[in-house]
């Protein structure tokens, strides 16, 4: 449905049936084991992007090809989720922490598979294939900033630089800025908008949550005795 509203294949000069197996693509990466990180977070946090770029108020200072990208960033910013936290992974040493320096480990991999899927030629799901390769830059460039964007340890970072962002009287070379700044923090605010739901959704989002937290903190504290037995054996030898 966003897809047609924002004309996404018209954008991106694609075939609708190659956009149809991308997301379906896309969707078969998310673990609907998860109880909070599935692809009903995805879609919900995609109908929300949408929502917030529809708003002419938005709609005045963001570019189409930033509006696109955002669109997109939306639909993959939690692909592969394995139900567990940056704090997690880096704490237990998880090879997606090692591989990203333990520097924004799940956005990384969320946009980095995104790329992987949509280019690898067998899954022929490429949906850029027909854009330049400037606009595939532009396009690919805007999406990895804003996935990047979501993480929560970097939150001050991007609300400060947008606060200090000037909408008023802005000299074009400005507006490219402005724009990625906007949808930077709008697919944010997307990704975290369950409490802006009405109350029966917004419960269930918030158990969800809470459900996929202590799944963690048990698992947590399985590998921190497993990874205890380990050094004591050692020690024993």
């Amino acid at each position: 449905m966003e897809g047609k509203l924002w004309k996404v294949a018209d954008a991106l000069s694609c075939n609708e049936d190659i956009l149809h197996r991308w997301l379906c693509t896309i969707e078969a990466h998310y673990h609907a084991g998860n109880a909070y990180h599935n692809a009903t977070h995805a879609a919900d946090v995609l109908q929300a992007t949408s929502y917030f770029l529809d708003s002419p108020a938005v709609a005045a200072h963001i570019s189409e090809n930033h509006a696109i990208a955002a669109i997109l960033a939306a639909t993959v910013h939690d692909l592969d989720h394995p139900g567990r936290g940056n704090a997690f992974l880096i704490n237990t040493r998880q090879s997606l922490a090692v591989l990203y320096n333990d520097h924004s480990v799940l956005e990384n991999h969320h946009v980095a598979l995104a790329f992987q899927l949509t280019l690898q030629q067998s899954n022929n799901v490429n949906i850029f294939s027909n854009l330049s390769r400037e606009e595939f830059t532009s396009m690919r460039h805007a999406m990895v900033e804003m996935v990047l964007a979501t993480d929560i340890s970097r939150h001050f970072e991007y609300l400060v630089k947008f606060n200090k962002m000037n909408v008023v009287d802005v000299p074009d070379d400005a507006r490219e800025g402005n724009s990625m700044t906007i949808c930077n923090m709008l697919v944010k605010c997307a990704d975290i908008s369950n409490p802006t739901r009405e109350w029966s959704l917004c419960q269930k989002w918030a158990y969800r949550i809470v459900e996929e937290y202590f799944d963690q903190v048990s698992n947590r504290a399985k590998i921190v005795h497993i990874q205890r037995f380990n050094i004591l054996l050692c020690c024993q030898k």
